[in-house]
């Protein structure tokens, strides 16, 4: 396949199966290992909107940790939340969250255990005023998962403590594998990625849309009253950054989005909106020299799959991307997150 060649839906979805069986079957309501995130944690109770909240990290991979944001809304009224820091309200979530609804927002990435000041602001969608609470910094905290199959001891042949030998020089203080800074050796690079068989990258968010014009226009004035299932719908958007060897031994970088229908009753809502209202899917970046096949603008769709780039890694940079969804001037979600793309950037 040529480099930024686009492939039918039905073989990126066959591609996203074998390169993410467990990430695939996440589900969209919060449960990780059988249990539910935020049953017992941070919570807030207002005489305007009642909601809990929960983060936690846990190692994925040797080149990455898997960061879950995740509000449930107890309140009787959809309601607009966004979950940040004072430089960036929108970092870890910025959704509509459904009455009664867990909402999360997921990713893997190599950043680190975060102890930042962060922000929780909300609003219920019948009034345009915030409101802001400031969570403890250390909610994301370490669980060891055993479906991800992590454990203490590991049994390790001769060549891998050779290898892990000379992988130390490029590992963070966290423990896990740069791949940015490995990829500057490329004969070292190789044999890892050949080792690893596949490096993976994958960011999943839920975006709560409304499915019609009268629901929108209360969206935008503050004055959305009386929740009814039936205006909204869930999409899950799925981004997938993979890095592996092709037929020639040669390390190359795939990019894959993909947009489907949250749950089988969300489809013809999401049909609604995306031949209704308008809205626009923003992937953008502020980074120089960046792969234009990454930077999208278009509407909304129920269903969308595409690889969006595929060729040699060569040397690797992070580069901050974020996907937004707009009715207008009115934002109804926000994304943001990182990928790992062929090129030095400054």
């Amino acid at each position: 396949m040529k480099p930024n060649a686009f492939a039918t839906v039905g073989a990126v979805a066959a591609l996203a199966l074998v390169l993410c069986p467990v990430i695939c079957q996440a589900k969209d309501d919060c449960k990780r290992d059988d249990q539910i995130l935020i049953e017992k944690l941070g919570g807030y109770n207002s005489a305007t909107l009642k909601f809990k909240f929960e983060s936690r990290v846990q190692k994925y991979s040797s080149t990455s940790f898997e960061y879950i944001w995740c509000i449930e809304n107890e309140s009787d009224n959809i309601g607009h939340f966004r979950w940040g820091t004072k430089d960036d309200e929108s970092k870890y979530f910025d959704a509509l969250v459904d009455p009664g609804k867990m909402q999360p927002t997921i990713r893997t990435d190599n950043s680190g255990i975060r102890k930042d000041s962060r922000i929780i602001k909300f609003t219920p969608k019948n009034q345009t005023n915030w409101q802001s609470i400031s969570p403890d910094p250390q909610t994301i905290f370490y669980k060891k998962s055993a479906q991800l199959g992590f454990s203490t001891f590991e049994l390790l042949y001769p060549t891998q403590v050779q290898l892990e030998e000379r992988l130390k020089p490029f590992k963070t203080d966290d423990g896990i594998v740069d791949i940015a800074r490995l990829s500057q050796n490329s004969d070292l690079f190789r044999e890892f990625v050949n080792t690893e068989k596949r490096i993976d990258f994958w960011y999943i968010a839920v975006a709560t849309l409304p499915t019609n014009k009268s629901t929108l226009f209360a969206l935008e004035q503050g004055k959305y009253e009386k929740y009814n299932p039936r205006d909204f719908a869930r999409l899950r958007i799925t981004i997938r950054n993979q890095i592996e060897l092709d037929s020639k031994n040669a390390p190359i970088s795939r990019v894959s989005l993909s947009m489907t229908p949250s749950r089988a009753n969300d489809e013809a809502g999401l049909a609604s909106t995306a031949s209704e209202l308008g809205l626009t899917f923003h992937m953008q970046s502020s980074e120089k020299s960046f792969p234009k096949e990454l930077q999208l603008e278009q509407p909304v769709a129920p269903r969308f799959s595409k690889l969006l780039l595929e060729q040699p890694t060569g040397v690797l940079s992070p580069a901050s991307m974020r996907i937004t969804i707009q009715a207008g001037k009115l934002g109804l979600f926000s994304f943001p997150f990182d990928l790992f793309v062929p090129g030095q950037r400054s």
